[in-house]
């Protein structure tokens, strides 16, 4: 009699286990041991290639019906039959089931809110869109910044001598020959950054001739490019290298017909700018056959067109308005003050302003 009631519990407990089991879902996960200690755990979870760190398990996980599954690539708090803790990395999860691996219940692993944050911005770097360089949430974690061409960057050309932006766009404008060894020569080529964050990534500056002030796909783009390096925040002058950086006529060849047109140098940074306006500068270029049959009058004094001006009182510098909270209204660098003049005029029409022109400042009411 005793061993049937003995029979009867053990039938029993096997239906009890067997219905349970029925009822959970069973998933198979490769994980990474990461040991004991949550600090070294965390450590090897940042650390480059994490799911080929510690030592490697594959287990079988029960989940109750409703449950959700792990997260791959998340840090875990394992605790095990005999009640030590582990933190596993779960590096992938497996569509067939391992047959000959250890099993447990989803209830002794607790995901871990652990993250990796390089640049500590308290944003995550699986969501950073520059997760080595610090920034807000509402700018993709990036740094805010505002790349432009200083006016101070230096040209040459033969026969047209050494000279700034600045003098090719209001005092004489460049001429490019196409034949006699015709070329342009960057000397010297100078960036400033107006954001308030630090640029972190190398950048390539670019050059165009367009029949107008504006990038655009039937411009033509010459193949050189320079490579620009990081720029610290809110300065001037950071000298880029490029010595015999030439761009040559006989490159343009007949992609263009002779006459009055811009050269284009634009830096335009793969994230999110304060200012996405202001990465192109422009100066007035003549293409020409050659110096000896030039086919038309030389603009010595400049293409007339609505953007060139003539008193060096109009050079480019950065306009920023604020309110009286202190906060960006508008930012952006104006060629002259015709240009500074529209800019306030399209700011809403009450209000009081503070307007940062160049080295200036004044009071704006409306």
């Amino acid at each position: 009699m005793k061993n049937t009631r003995q029979l009867l519990l053990i039938t029993l407990l096997l239906a009890i286990f067997q219905s349970m089991s029925a009822q959970r879902d069973w998933r198979s996960y490769e994980m990474r041991n990461f040991g004991s200690n949550l600090t070294n755990a965390e450590n090897l979870l940042c650390s480059s290639n994490p799911e080929t760190k510690g030592s490697r398990f594959r287990f079988e996980i029960g989940f109750p019906s409703t449950s959700t599954a792990f997260e791959t690539k998340k840090l875990y708090k394992f605790t095990d039959d005999d009640d030590r803790i582990r933190y596993i990395y779960i590096v992938r999860r497996r569509s067939t089931p391992y047959s000959d691996r250890d099993a447990y219940l989803s209830s002794q692993f607790v995901k871990l809110n652990t993250f990796c944050d390089d640049d500590y911005d308290g944003i995550e770097n699986s969501l950073d869109n520059c997760p080595i360089a610090a920034g807000p949430e509402s700018n993709g974690g990036c740094p805010r910044t505002d790349l432009i061409i200083n006016s101070d960057t230096e040209i040459s050309a033969p026969a047209w001598g050494n000279h700034t932006l600045y003098h090719a766009r209001y005092e004489n404008a460049i001429f490019l020959s196409r034949f006699n060894n015709g070329f342009i020569t960057i000397t010297k080529l100078l960036i400033d950054n107006l954001g308030d964050g630090r640029y972190p990534f190398s950048e390539k500056v670019k050059f165009y001739i367009s029949k107008d002030a504006k990038v655009s796909n039937d411009d033509f783009k010459f193949s050189n490019e320079i490579t620009v390096p990081g720029i610290p925040a809110n300065s001037q002058n950071n000298y880029a290298t490029a010595p015999g950086t030439k761009l040559l006529g006989s490159s343009v060849g007949d992609k263009l017909e002779y006459g009055s047109y811009y050269l284009l140098i634009e830096i335009t940074p793969h994230i999110s700018e304060t200012s996405d306006t202001n990465n192109v500068f422009y100066v007035p270029l003549d293409y020409i056959p050659s110096w000896t049959n030039p086919g038309r009058k030389i603009a010595n004094q400049g293409i007339n067109n609505d953007f060139i001006v003539n008193t060096k009182s109009n050079d480019p510098h950065p306009l920023t308005i604020y309110n009286l909270s202190g906060q960006i209204i508008k930012q952006q660098i104006v060629a002259d003050k015709n240009e500074e003049q529209a800019v306030i005029n399209s700011l809403d029409k009450q209000g009081l302003y503070i307007v940062k022109s160049g080295d200036k400042t004044y009071k704006v009411a409306k």
